[in-house]
């Protein structure tokens, strides 16, 4: 149903689209075609019916194989990581090295397989069964400890989970506008970190999707450049006597004419703000439907690959918790639940600022207000985070004070912490 009905959108809206912008898109390219001396008329509408039908059959195909494609996709997602109930990777000569070069191929063909070795990462993690024991026990053996295997499980995780994290944290410049005059109103009624000398929420919102590195980029040295011959010496010439500079000639001229300091003033800000009244005005009609950025879709677009974030953030919880009972040789140290639980703290806040503040450019119905947002993609993940989060604290509650956190986590570790004893109490009466 899905591919029929955008099919139809598609087939019915492009020839009207078309037969509006031909005009417009043939005449904007009339200075090229000037300059390379070709004809600037615009060519005949020679497109018939049989033509017409034939690219909407195609669509209507492609659209279908897209949507089967998909189908399959979150099948195997379901399912992919064993056969029958044996891990795929027991297959192997070397099951851990495999599981390694699956978690670390990032390469966009073999996104199948990693999705693969996290899914089966994430059920070792947790099974009980004799073949997923007998292998997960490896990760804690002395050649573990040798080839540091759990540095390299928790790098890839983490690695996830951190580029996933960037990703549901990001604002548009105009989101980030919006949320700033939002905060000033209710700066005195909720306390949300907002301070004048730093960013909202302690930088908890960027205005980049990808991670920015703290490491110093490199200044590769270019090359030698080849040496000019006296031909195109004379190419440069031309075309910069000829084209350049009179075109910046007239841009100049026009710039001086119309653009003269104090003659003009623009007030991008109102017209910005009258733009913006009326995109939301008509997000709200039947027709702003289609171009609706919805809370589901702009969830989607954040967190490309959920299931990997999930099983990620499975992984290490679970592994972790493990190593109390099955690390005989402190491969997991004191430092790595510290830095665990200052991982995991991360899309906590993110998916908590997201759903608390959702950016002013996503359209929200009536009925997703109410409803709170609960079953959203990012308050799932949100609730994953904090229940994987909530059961490290209380499995290493004796260690908890002798941890290095950061101010956030410890924060909200304690907040678990207060939590929990209130449930005891409350069960004992």
């Amino acid at each position: 149903m899905n591919s029929i009905g955008l099919n139809l959108f598609i087939v019915v809206l492009t020839p009207f689209s078309y037969w509006f912008l031909k005009y417009y898109i043939y005449k904007s390219f009339t200075l090229v075609t000037l300059i390379l001396g070709l004809d600037t008329a615009i060519p005949p509408s020679n497109t018939n019916w049989v033509t017409y039908f034939k690219l909407a059959y195609a669509s209507f195909f492609l659209i279908l194989g897209w949507e089967i494609a998909n189908h399959t996709f979150n099948v195997y997602a379901t399912i992919g990581c064993l056969d029958g109930s044996k891990p795929i990777s027991t297959y192997s000569a070397d099951p851990i090295q495999c599981l390694l070069s699956g978690l670390r191929d990032v390469d966009p063909k073999f996104q199948l397989s990693r999705l693969t070795a996290f899914q089966e990462l994430a059920y070792l993690s947790k099974s009980s069964d004799t073949e997923a024991i007998k292998l997960r026990l490896k990760f804690f053996s002395l050649r573990s400890k040798k080839t540091n295997i759990w540095s390299s499980i928790f790098e890839e995780c983490s690695l996830v989970i951190k580029e996933t994290t960037d990703r549901i944290n990001y604002r548009s410049s105009s989101d980030l506008a919006a949320l700033k005059k939002l905060q000033l109103g209710i700066k005195d009624d909720i306390d949300a970190g907002f301070k004048k000398d730093q960013d909202l929420f302690g930088n908890s919102f960027i205005s980049s999707p990808y991670n920015k590195s703290s490491d110093k980029i490199k200044n590769y040295e270019t090359g030698p450049k080849p040496a000019n011959t006296t031909e195109t010496n004379k190419w440069v010439k031309s075309i910069n006597e000829e084209i350049i500079i009179p075109i910046k000639s007239i841009i100049t001229t026009f710039t001086v004419q119309y653009f003269k300091t104090g003659v003009i003033n623009v007030n991008y800000q109102k017209y910005l703000q009258i733009y913006h009244e009326y995109q939301n005005k008509f997000s709200e009609t039947s027709l702003g439907l289609f171009f609706r950025t919805t809370l589901k879709r702009d969830g989607e677009s954040r967190i490309i690959n959920p299931v990997n974030f999930g099983n990620a953030i499975v992984a290490i919880s679970n592994l972790l918790q493990d190593s109390i009972e099955e690390d005989k040789y402190d491969i997991i140290s004191i430092n790595d639940v510290c830095n665990i639980l200052n991982l995991l703290e991360r899309p906590i806040r993110a998916t908590s600022n997201y759903l608390d503040y959702l950016p002013a450019s996503v359209y929200v119905s009536p009925e997703e207000r109410r409803s709170k947002n609960k079953n959203l993609l990012i308050g799932i993940l949100k609730d994953l985070s904090m229940h994987e989060f909530y059961q490290i604290c209380l499995r290493f509650n004796g260690k908890l004070n002798d941890l290095i956190l950061t101010p956030r986590t410890y924060k909200l570790a304690k907040w678990v912490i207060d939590k929990e004893i209130a449930i005891q109490e409350e069960r004992k009466k």
